[in-house]
């Protein structure tokens, strides 16, 4: 009896962990990262500085991407990197955010197809408006863990910054197996702890084969490190004017951002969490 006792209690505190994280996590992005028609930055993620350089910043960085998002962009390309876009490919992004990544990848490729999937309507509803000119690039809203989508249908799914928001990761990567065409590529970015990385690899060789994997962390530190003043000050004028939304979120948004002196930061800095690029294939039989 005991023992089921404790059995419930576990799954009772795992089930509250799952819902405070799909709370806060929504609380920050539809309700600070944007606001009515705009977005704080353009791209979500904690972004890639270059080793070679000693501001982070590769040759192929456009000028014209705002001073703090630069290092994101740079993380979209650095990803795709690892696949060569030909013509006629189907590819979908799961997880697209503001669309703005996905947006620059469609622009430079336009004679790929591309789609965006989020489960945030009013994302979704914002970058289907905001790229209206690109006719190569679709926005769809819709569940990760369930994706409207026919088997067999793409030529490469790639996934930044996005699956440890997941529930039921065997569900999405199930469904990654499904959609991909036969030979096609998964390409994931994202971070663990060390210890439920290998978990994770696990989970998605079920379903398909890793190719390669690539380790990351140096490179997303160093892109903290850069990009930290200016979103500091980005949040800091932002607040200025909505100083009830500071007493609420304040503490979450550096904790999210990964400023430099963040929790986040401080774990990707000690080592506690690692971040990685993975390759994976499904099998063409």
């Amino acid at each position: 009896m005991e023992k089921m006792k404790n059995s419930k209690k576990l799954d009772f505190i795992k089930m509250f962990k799952k819902l405070r994280r799909k709370v806060l996590w929504k609380l920050i992005y539809n309700k600070v990262y944007c606001e009515n028609d705009w977005f704080l930055f353009q791209t979500l993620n904690y972004g890639y500085a270059y080793a070679g350089s000693s501001d982070g910043i590769g040759s192929g960085c456009n000028n014209k991407y705002p001073a703090h998002d630069k290092y994101g962009y740079q993380l979209y390309s650095m990803v795709l990197s690892y696949e060569t876009l030909k013509r006629g490919m189907e590819v979908l992004e799961v997880g697209c955010g503001t669309g703005y990544g996905l947006a620059e990848q469609a622009s430079a490729n336009p004679e790929v197809g591309f789609k965006g999937l989020d489960f945030s309507r009013n994302s979704i509803k914002r970058a289907g408006s905001k790229f209206t000119n690109i006719k190569n690039l679709k926005f769809i809203e819709g569940n990760s863990m369930d994706l409207p989508f026919e088997s067999d249908s793409f030529d490469l799914l790639f996934n930044i910054e996005s699956s440890h928001c997941y529930t039921e990761l065997g569900e999405f990567f199930s469904e990654v197996h499904r959609v991909l065409k036969p030979g096609g590529t998964f390409l994931i970015a994202d971070f663990r702890m060390p210890v439920n990385y290998d978990k994770l690899l696990s989970s998605i060789q079920k379903y398909l084969l890793l190719d390669e994997e690539i380790d990351i962390t140096e490179n997303v530190i160093k892109s903290l490190q850069k990009v930290s003043p200016l979103r500091k000050k980005i949040f800091d004028e932002y607040f200025k004017k909505r100083p009830f939304k500071k007493i609420i979120a304040g503490n979450m948004v550096e904790h999210f951002t990964g400023m430099e002196g963040s929790i986040t930061f401080n774990r990707f800095k000690s080592g506690y969490w690692k971040y990685f690029i993975c390759v994976l294939k499904k099998p063409d039989h």
